[in-house]
């Protein structure tokens, strides 16, 4: 084969990937159209194909890529979805690459990528609030009203959950920055994690991140849940709503880390006992019934203080 007919192949397959990662991406992102569900979902994982078009074929075919899907989304809705698009998600596609091309460790890496994430759901927040004057992360509280209106209640059942929507609905721009700090600390985990499982043995690919069963925080995470609760005792919403509020939002975030560490610890030990598989999945599925959540976050904490896995590691447990 001709060095020509090499060079034209390679510039189709460029063409064929960046249509194909484009198309998915807009496929994601429109999901939400069709199902809440999915789209909650599929949201999730939307920066990914444009993240694998930049690691296949490079930053030039990424941003044709993304210009693409924009004008997709651009003759499919309205304007606002596509700027939705390009400030929430291609941000952190770009910030995956990035990290391919730096001498970092993968938790270091992460973090790039979460911080990336953070400045780019603050900019989409300061622009539709210009645009707008809304926040995205609050809901409309009309569309709330009409949400309960429709539902088969008695009147003193309806009473009542218009009275909590209510109250719910004027707490939730105080816990904006807990909000913000998680949705992109899952957005990133998450791309980062399928961005590792697609790019295995390919030339670029992210930092390789510590297997999930070994993952665990510091102690310092110890000071600031007493901090968080001596803050709840010491003001009331009543009393002073923003110190009450910062301190709910500092529970939110270290019961989620909390959380995920007590996961870590559980997968450990299953993988540390040998289950079979169906064993195996049972004892998942268990883990992921809400009423065992709190037995995780507690688990967490045991396992910031004691540190189990090392204490294994020199002997029977």
């Amino acid at each position: 084969m001709e060095p020509q007919d090499i060079s034209k192949n390679g510039l189709r397959g460029s063409l064929v990937r960046l249509v194909f990662f484009s198309s998915l991406s807009v496929f994601l992102f429109s999901l939400e159209a069709l199902s809440p569900f999915l789209g909650f979902w599929s949201r999730l994982a939307t920066p990914l194909p444009l993240a694998l078009l930049g690691y296949r074929d490079g930053l030039k075919w990424m941003r044709g890529g993304t210009l693409l899907a924009a004008a997709v989304l651009l003759g499919m809705f309205p304007l606002s979805l596509s700027l939705y698009f390009l400030l929430g998600y291609v941000p952190l596609a770009f910030a995956l690459v990035h990290a391919s091309r730096r001498s970092w460790q993968g938790s270091e890496a992460l973090l790039m990528c979460v911080l990336v994430s953070i400045l780019a759901e603050l900019l989409l927040l300061c622009v539709f609030f210009s645009l707008t004057g809304r926040n995205l992360l609050v809901p409309d509280a009309e569309a709330l009203s009409r949400s309960y209106a429709e539902l088969p209640l008695q009147e003193g059942q309806a009473a009542a959950l218009r009275e909590a929507l209510t109250r719910m609905g004027s707490l939730l721009p105080y816990i904006v920055p807990s909000m913000i700090l998680l949705s992109s600390g899952l957005h990133s985990a998450v791309n980062y994690r399928l961005c590792e499982y697609f790019q295995r043995g390919r030339p670029q690919s992210p930092p390789s991140l510590p297997p999930f069963t070994d993952w665990r925080f510091s102690k310092t995470l110890l000071p600031a849940l007493f901090l968080s609760y001596f803050l709840g005792a010491l003001w009331t919403p009543e009393e002073w709503l923003e110190g009450a509020m910062f301190a709910v939002n500092l529970k939110l975030v270290l019961n989620i880390l909390f959380f995920v560490e007590g996961l870590s610890l559980a997968f450990w030990w299953v993988d540390r006992r040998k289950f079979k598989p169906a064993w195996r999945f049972m004892t998942i599925f268990i883990l992921m019934i809400p009423v065992m959540w709190l037995w995780l976050i507690f688990l967490g904490i045991a396992d910031i203080v004691f540190d189990v896995r090392a204490r294994a590691r020199r002997g029977p447990v």
